[in-house]
Parts: C-alpha cells; structure tokens; sequence
C-alpha cells in the first residue's frame, strides 16, 4: 500500500475553501456546486450571465464589499482595463479579489 505524505486537493476546491471566509462573493467559474459546498457560504454565480465582466468591473469600483473568484486570465483582463482591484487570495490558477478598500 501507498500512503501519500501530504494531501493534495483541486484548485477549485483550494480557493472555494479560502472564500469560506468572505462574504458576498460571486464566481466567474463553472464550479458553482463545488464552490458552495466547500466555502460554505451563499455563492452568486455569474457565469452565464452576458454582463459578468461588466457588473464584476463596476462592483469592484464601488465600495462594495464584493468578492469575485476569478481565472488568471480575468487578471489580466482586469489589469488591461485598470479596474482597481485587490487581491484577497490565490492560488496557481484562480484568485479572490475585491475592491482596493477590502
């Protein structure tokens, strides 16, 4: 038998744990069951909403306290358009960010 020295879990499952923390968060992914399930918070999906990019852009200019699970990819994106934005969490394929004053 073969014993793993240390547990190894999805990135999905990594930054839906590290959400467990905040709350109003919303998730530009598709792992929506998961994410509920591992955060254990009310998770608003936004994935297969047309004006995701544009609602994320304009709560995180806000003072809202909204929290976005977001893809490397939407960093960039992000960063293209600078939208202010703080970055809460992270790991190698997704980030949790919010608003500057979070």
């Amino acid at each position: 038998m073969v014993y793993p020295v240390s547990q190894s879990f999805s990135v999905e499952k990594d930054i839906s744990v590290r959400a467990g923390k905040y709350e109003n968060i919303y998730l530009l992914e598709t792992f929506y069951p998961a994410s509920v399930y591992y955060s254990q918070q009310h998770i608003n999906p936004l994935y297969s909403d047309n004006m995701a990019y544009q609602k994320m852009t304009s709560l995180l200019r806000s003072e809202d306290s909204a929290v976005f699970i977001i893809n490397n990819f939407l960093r960039s994106d992000l960063e293209r358009d600078q939208v202010p934005f703080k970055v809460l969490e992270e790991n190698s394929s997704y980030l949790l960010v919010g608003n500057a004053s979070i």
